[in-house]
């Protein structure tokens, strides 16, 4: 038998017992996101919500830069932030149901409108048993949080998502987009709290 023969036929019966003579890339990134909801009503009543999000494609790009920490000749400052901010919109106008709004994308860049941004109140690390309780080392859940007084974020909430790079605290649309999520609305009036953790498993 030829020697080229015989290196394929070798070929073929390696690769049918997984055993490829080529390296086969596995995705690594688990990266998942989730929000916990709370609106807190002047009465003492509550409304809650638990959602999964979705991890836009923009989010790659801040890692990158993180990674790269101001090293290359193109970015040589770097991001101002990892996440920093939370924000939330009142959705696109055309949209026809306001409590079944189209889902999210990974292509989206900005709330399609922006009503309110805010600076985190609390960051911790997650214990990883599921329990979600703040750990005191360092893990690969974080817990993120942002709570709008009665006066902020106040309308018809449809849409949030997370912030970071050379995101400002106060100007819309600014900073790279991490997440995003579009909701059933949420009316949020002037006598209400609005808590958001969002939790990002890496």
């Amino acid at each position: 038998m030829a020697v080229n023969e015989l290196y394929k036929r070798t070929k073929e019966s390696l690769s049918r017992l997984g055993l490829g003579l080529t390296y086969k890339e596995e995705k690594v990134s688990k990266m998942k996101g989730e929000f916990f909801i709370k609106l807190n009503h002047e009465d003492g009543s509550v409304e809650e919500r638990h959602i999964h999000n979705i991890i836009v494609e923009d989010a790659s790009l801040l890692i990158a830069r993180l990674l790269a920490d101001g090293q290359t000749s193109i970015d040589p400052a770097g991001p101002a932030h990892g996440i920093f901010v939370l924000a939330v919109g009142t959705g696109n106008p055309v949209w026809p149901d306001k409590n079944n709004p189209p889902a999210p994308t990974v292509t989206q860049h900005i709330l399609e409108s922006e009503l309110s941004r805010k600076r985190f109140a609390n960051v911790n690390f997650v214990k990883t048993d599921g329990s979600g309780l703040p750990s005191s080392t360092v893990t690969n859940i974080i817990d993120f949080q942002a709570v709008f007084n009665e006066s902020e974020a106040v309308g018809s909430i449809m849409e949030l998502s997370m912030f970071g790079g050379d995101a400002s605290d106060t100007q819309a649309d600014s900073g790279t987009m991490i997440n995003y999520r579009t909701i059933p609305v949420i009316n949020k009036p002037n006598t209400a709290t609005l808590s958001i953790i969002f939790r990002l498993t890496t």
